[in-house]
């Protein structure tokens, strides 16, 4: 599995981290994608297959987004994640109005394992 931490910057400091969750919720959800799961400052959406998307709401308060890929081929390339970034930042600023940089802060990976219990 591979894991791209995201920041979300707003370049307005009135745009409060809960109004985007909540715009980056209703974005995510006009596109019909489907939720792999849902709570009230947690939302995990399937992006394409095997390829989700997490948007978290912290307790500090601010939002992060995290790109999952769980299939067993390769890590997402420098072109797909540029790509994220200047198309979910073009697609929010068009939504709201508000501009936000999406900013690359962590990759990490998860090795996967076949556990086999007898």
């Amino acid at each position: 599995m591979y894991f791209k931490d995201f920041a979300v910057d707003p370049q307005d400091r009135a745009y409060t981290a809960r109004e985007q969750f909540d715009d980056f919720r209703a974005y995510l959800r006009s596109r019909g994608l489907r939720t792999v799961i849902e709570t009230n400052n947690f939302l995990e959406v399937e992006i394409e297959p095997g390829d989700t998307l997490r948007v978290r709401l912290t307790p500090e308060p601010k939002v992060e987004l995290t790109l999952v890929r769980t299939t067993k081929g390769s890590d997402f390339t420098a072109g797909e994640l540029r790509r994220f970034q200047e198309t979910f930042a073009g697609r929010m600023r068009e939504r709201t109005g508000q501009p936000v940089t999406i900013r690359l802060v962590e990759e990490r990976t998860k090795p996967m394992t076949n556990l086999r219990f007898q």
